[in-house]
């Protein structure tokens, strides 16, 4: 089927059969969220690229066949910017793309129900995290040819670990790449910091002893998105929780990276106990109401003044420049702090959104061209001007400050990626829901809680085999 422009259909597929997906890394708990575009720039130039055939892959379609890829991303946001970046690969590579979107808490799900339906997407977002999951179902095609012909691909990230770091090679081989790094800042109200003598904290205890101030002054410490999920919230849980594993030798443990490690002490139940008791000292806002809080409203509360912190996604960039101009606050950011007591500074954030390509593709090379288009100079500079990401690519300059030293951090921070090697399904949506019902029953303990996160594990372990 030959295209006539960009056909851009909207899946939003309900949930079915679990058959099929993986875990969403540590820094997909933190996922994508919605940020409008800023003013679209001039369209890329045009450039080319080498179409290499893999070894034992389907044969390339002849060549008087017009070559449609089904493609699909999680950014509605910024559906124009993907539009003009399908086009410049369109144009660049000689074949048609259908685009699709959907939000990205729907991502997996839908690609699970293609998966199992049969009608799959030849390109497909996935978070780095998801790699080894995918490749244990035989969803993703192995891209390693593709590089090996073209090395300056590969060469042409920030870092030559990009892709390892991020956990897009698996057993040695490369199964999907990078396409723009997100991750959780805390953004705090400098103007409010000054004018009540706050001081940013450099340890977790610090932090703890700030919102204890905050609450008797009568400011919420964090605005906090309690929905959907409740997933803000758990990753809160989720920072506290690695520096007890940190402390305690696990985090760097085997078990523990590739996500099959289900005894944990106690610690993750202790890491529950502790956000909860943040939670109902009011940490996070009203405890009545936290959870039904979105993304829009606790961006409110902070600009409003009612907050001195926000706890968000480098993602909402775009959104807090434009409300720092029509409140007239003045924002800075900083990582959630170490104890006093840990060796390292964990980052949370990374190159963690990207893409695979399905493995049963009928046009291989077309789907490698579309996955190298989406790493090209012009691509993903016109993403970093437009979305505020920060991109694996090396060489793109940054104008808003606070969006270059993200970029910075990330290139450099410490981080223990998950990458599971079995298909997770929805287990960590589970989880957080589950979390969510956890901080709001009292009669929950610590315990109950990482008994039920096994449970959820192993249940998702089980389902894999």
């Amino acid at each position: 089927m030959k295209k006539e422009g960009i056909l851009m259909r909207n899946k939003r597929i309900p949930a079915l059969l679990m058959i099929v997906a993986l875990a969403i890394s540590l820094m997909a708990a933190c996922g994508s969220e919605p940020a409008p575009p800023a003013q679209d720039p001039p369209p890329p130039a045009e450039t080319t690229g080498d179409d290499p055939a893999p070894a034992n892959e389907p044969d390339p379609p002849a060549a008087d066949e017009d070559i449609t890829l089904e493609f699909i991303h999680i950014w509605p946001e910024h559906q124009a910017t993907m539009e003009e970046s399908v086009k410049y690969i369109e144009d660049t590579y000689g074949f048609n793309i259908n685009l699709h979107v959907v939000p990205w808490n729907e991502i997996t799900q839908t690609i699970q129900v293609a998966l199992t339906g049969g009608d799959m997407y030849d390109v497909f977002f996935m978070w780095g995290g998801q790699s080894g999951g995918y490749v244990a179902s035989d969803a993703l095609l192995n891209l390693q040819p593709y590089f090996d012909a073209d090395p300056s691909w590969e060469s042409s990230f920030l870092s030559p670990t990009v892709l390892v770091d991020n956990a897009y090679v698996v057993n040695g081989d490369i199964y999907g790449i990078p396409f723009r790094g997100t991750g959780s800042f805390m953004i705090y109200n400098k103007g409010l910091f000054n004018e009540m003598g706050y001081t940013v904290p450099k340890t977790q205890e610090d932090l703890e002893v700030l919102m204890e101030q905050m609450v008797a002054d009568d400011v919420v410490p964090i605005a906090t998105p309690g929905t959907p999920h409740a997933d803000k919230v758990e990753y809160v849980r989720r920072c506290i929780a690695d520096y007890l594993f940190l402390d305690a030798g696990i985090i760097s443990s085997p078990g523990h990276l590739d996500a099959t490690l289900l005894e944990y002490n106690g610690l993750r139940g202790e890491s529950a106990e502790i956000t909860r008791n943040w939670f109902n000292k009011g940490f996070f806002g009203d405890p009545k109401s936290v959870l039904g809080v979105e993304r829009e409203e606790a961006q409110t509360l902070f600009f409003m003044g009612r907050s001195g912190m926000l706890w968000c996604n480098n993602n909402e960039l775009p959104d807090l420049r434009a409300l720092e101009a029509e409140f007239g606050v003045e924002i800075d950011a900083f990582q959630w702090p170490a104890p006093a007591n840990a060796s390292v500074t964990i980052g949370y954030a990374g190159m963690n959104d990207g893409f695979g390509a399905w493995s049963g593709t009928a046009y291989p090379d077309a789907a490698a061209d579309l996955l190298k288009g989406l790493t090209s100079m012009p691509v993903q500079a016109m993403w970093g001007d437009r979305a505020f990401s920060i991109m694996p690519l090396g060489g793109i300059n940054y104008a808003d400050p606070l969006q270059a030293r993200w970029a910075d951090e990330v290139a450099n921070m410490t981080r223990f990626v998950i990458s599971a090697q079995y298909n997770m399904g929805t287990q960590d949506n589970d989880v957080a829901d589950y979390f969510g019902d956890f901080l709001i029953t009292p009669s929950m303990t610590g315990a109950d809680y990482e008994d039920m996160f096994k449970q959820i594990r192993e249940a998702s372990i089980a389902n894999a085999d």
